[in-house]
């Protein structure tokens, strides 16, 4: 089956990823109305912190309180 390389290209354009280091939780979405959903689900279900990054690794969604250590590329660094 052939896919169109825009296509492709299109669809990597339009992810969104849900990061939830205290579940350690991480999910892909293909929109943002659904990123929306998850990541306040999760907030909802355990009342944690809940970000939402776009495709280039920006921040768009946040919910809840930044913990006193938070997980940033991958790393735990703690606040000052």
């Amino acid at each position: 089956m052939y896919t169109d390389p825009c296509t492709i290209a299109l669809s990597f354009m339009t992810t969104y990823t849900v990061h939830c280091p205290t579940l350690n939780e991480t999910e892909i979405c293909y929109s943002q109305d659904q990123a929306v959903d998850v990541a306040y689900s999760m907030h909802s279900e355990s009342d944690v912190y809940v970000w939402v990054e776009d495709y280039l690794g920006h921040t768009v969604i946040e919910y809840g309180e930044v913990p006193d250590s938070d997980v940033i590329n991958h790393q735990t660094i703690p606040c000052a």
